[in-house]
């Protein structure tokens, strides 16, 4: 029964500090840290919940850019190498993690996969 308490004291306690906040571009790389390590096996029990927090942004900001179709991603790209792309990119423009994490994952997806051109017939 203690345990149940501490977990949902723990539980709203940490969705209290959740409110209100948003993910900027360093949170991200950090995230990708973590990421990195778990696909190379190299992770600890620590690198887990970011890694998988950084998969899911990363895929809820690429199906939102699909769905817009403000991306053409090839069928046969899968889902870990878009991550890796997004990540790569991360690394590579620090001079971006201040700003808000959604539009730096766009704008990395904007570039390596630019949406398809409106064809007339």
């Amino acid at each position: 029964m203690k345990r149940i308490c501490l977990l949902l004291a723990m539980l709203v306690g940490s969705l209290n500090s959740i409110h209100g906040q948003f993910i900027n571009g360093k949170q991200l790389h950090d995230e990708w840290i973590s990421w990195s390590k778990n696909q190379n096996a190299t992770s600890t029990a620590y690198d887990q919940f970011p890694a998988g927090a950084f998969s899911g942004y990363c895929i809820g900001v690429i199906d939102y850019a699909i769905a817009t179709k403000s991306i053409t991603v090839p069928p046969n790209v899968t889902i870990s190498q878009v991550i890796t792309i997004v990540g790569r990119y991360l690394d590579n423009h620090p001079e971006l993690w201040q700003y808000f994490g959604v539009g730096t994952v766009f704008d990395a997806l904007v570039q390596v996969f630019p949406p398809e051109k409106n064809k007339t017939q």
